[in-house]
């Protein structure tokens, strides 16, 4: 059973890799320094990760481009959760 739960994998931790890249690439834009890491750990990436995880937004960027993955994070910027 728990090997059918844990299937994604192979799609899940590359995901997390490039989403990784991106949120990095765009931290500036949403005022975080990726080499202040605790907060741009736990002000950024881990609630971007959260509310719009890391599947999505590599769906996003090979889909629409960064300027839509931008986009999602702005939307999060204006409800106040970064």
């Amino acid at each position: 059973m728990h090997n059918l739960s844990d299937a994604d994998f192979v799609f899940s931790a590359p995901a997390v890799g490039q989403a990784q890249l991106l949120l990095a690439a765009l931290a500036t834009r949403f005022g975080y320094d990726p080499d202040q890491r605790a907060a741009y750990n736990t002000k950024y990436r881990n609630p971007v990760l959260s509310y719009l995880s890391a599947e999505r937004l590599q769906i996003i960027y090979a889909n629409v481009g960064l300027d839509a993955v931008a986009a999602e994070i702005a939307r999060l910027k204006g409800m106040g959760i970064i």
